[in-house]
């Protein structure tokens, strides 16, 4: 087991084909075909996207740290749980262990997530839209949470870090519509 910070791939074009199972890198974007591009946002030395995801009636505007080593989907930080008024009823609880100790949480289900130019529902995700949030206090991140492999799995992805944007391409066009 390892963990390669993004640094690693620094000023690199790096393709993730969860569809074909590889990593590569590529020499450019120009012959990407049917992705869509979304600008990533950097701070402290984290990479950012934005997402919208909408829970309990109220969207959460937020970017988040992108997680490959992560196998959930989305987990907020617990400043957002204040921000948006979020309540645990009819949640169920966890306990992950993460680098730096033992983070509660609770998970919900999401009605819809907004990733780049893509809405993901419940039928999407095959029952995998749940979202958590942290209970307890956490490290302070540049940003509101982390999006792990159990939502990105649903694409294929290449990380430009020369222009810092991420493009993404539905692994099955049928199930999901970009936003017109």
């Amino acid at each position: 087991m390892g963990i390669i910070p993004w640094h690693f791939f620094d000023k690199k074009i790096i393709e993730i084909s969860f569809s074909k199972q590889y990593i590569r890198e590529l020499s450019g974007t120009k012959d990407l075909q049917n992705y869509h591009c979304v600008k990533m946002k950097i701070e402290n030395g984290f990479l950012g996207i934005p997402v919208v995801v909408s829970v309990q009636g109220k969207k959460i505007k937020a970017f988040i740290t992108i997680d490959t080593g992560s196998n959930a989907g989305i987990s907020f930080s617990n400043s957002i749980v204040s921000k948006y008024g979020i309540k645990s009823s009819d949640a169920f609880f966890e306990t992950a262990l993460r680098s730096d100790g033992f983070q509660k949480s609770f998970a919900i289900k999401s009605d819809t997530i907004q990733v780049g130019d893509f809405f993901l529902t419940e039928k999407t995700l095959k029952g995998k839209n749940f979202v958590s949030f942290a209970m307890n206090k956490q490290r302070e991140y540049p940003f509101s949470g982390l999006l792990g492999t159990a939502l990105l799995e649903h694409f294929d992805i290449v990380l430009d870090l020369r222009n810092y944007c991420i493009y993404l391409k539905l692994i099955n066009s049928g199930t999901v519509q970009p936003i017109v």
